[in-house]
């Protein structure tokens, strides 16, 4: 398994094993399921001489020699320099930096990446090797060489310069934005934390279409909504 990028995996019914390692099993005939999270697995069978069969569905994705099944992921290349997150994580395989374009060895299955608990975006790598998402997010994704998927972020404009603060910060994001002169983040679809020198905190959340909204509730605090803006009120 050490041609994927997942840290483990869950051979169904017999155990389960880190990717860094090549392990011997000892399985009866029949179908086996290698799991690797709720949303990727694949299929092979082992025959009366004990030799393993890739399904033919994963066979782009599995060789054999002998007795050994051999798993291999297809490198898929996440770029997201686009977006303002300074981490992101591939839900269920690793972290990255933003900074680093980063190549994932990755099995056929539906995969989020989440810059934040809050924010997620889905694409899927089929069993022909193609990338595929949601229509919904055709402004997020796109797709490179059918082996790159660069992620673009929403451009959201801050503009804190009614209040009396010199600074302030979106958690998980940027730490400290001068609040004296309108500011921008790339930021994905999600809900957002906008946390004051005060101390104070409030969420807003980024629309699929590149607004911003927020409660009745915190319209003391901010303006904007419906816009590509969130406005800090006087304080």
């Amino acid at each position: 398994m050490t041609g994927v990028s997942y840290p483990d995996y869950t051979l169904v019914w017999a155990g389960k094993a880190g990717q860094e390692k090549v392990k011997t099993w000892k399985l009866l005939p029949g179908r086996h399921q290698l799991f690797m999270t709720s949303s990727v697995s694949v299929w092979f069978s082992v025959g009366p001489d004990g030799s393993p069969i890739p399904d033919a569905t994963y066979a782009p994705f599995l060789a054999t020699h002998g007795n050994t099944l051999t798993v291999r992921g297809k490198g898929i290349t996440l770029d997201m320099t686009d977006t303002s997150y300074p981490l992101y994580s591939l839900i269920s395989v690793g972290r990255a930096s933003r900074e680093a374009v980063k190549t994932w060895n990755l099995l056929p299955g539906s995969h989020s990446i989440g810059p934040t608990a809050s924010n997620t975006v889905t694409f899927t790598l089929n069993t022909d090797g193609s990338l595929t998402h949601a229509e919904t997010d055709r402004g997020i994704f796109e797709v490179r060489d059918t082996s790159t998927l660069v992620v673009h972020g929403l451009r959201i404009g801050f503009d804190a310069t009614a209040t009396s603060y010199a600074s302030f910060a979106v958690s998980e994001v940027k730490s400290r934005m001068n609040a004296r002169e309108p500011q921008h983040l790339s930021l994905l679809p999600g809900k957002h934390l906008v946390v004051l020198p005060t101390g104070g905190s409030h969420w807003f959340t980024v629309t699929q279409g590149g607004e911003v909204t927020f409660p009745p509730e915190l319209d003391p605090v901010f303006d904007g909504r419906n816009t590509g803006t969130l406005v800090l009120r006087r304080n």
